[in-house]
């Protein structure tokens, strides 16, 4: 598959907490949600991602995968 770019949209804005847990992504705060953009290797990164977000609590908004030259 190769490398892509994601962004994972979810409720509310990114406390600290939050930001550290995502540290190795790009973080966009706004109009009442976050914004997580990052290239990722695999399907494997995508799932390890979705599970970060489900562990934290985080109400999962959309997930989609970007052209790279857009991100």
């Amino acid at each position: 598959m190769g490398v892509r770019a994601y962004e994972f949209r979810f409720a509310g804005e990114a406390d600290r907490t939050v930001r550290a847990a995502f540290s190795d992504f790009d973080i966009s705060v706004g109009d009442g949600s976050t914004l997580l953009q990052a290239r990722l290797l695999d399907q494997a990164a995508v799932h390890g991602t979705l599970d970060r977000i489900s562990a934290l609590g985080l109400e999962l908004i959309e997930v989609r995968s970007v052209d790279a030259s857009s991100s």
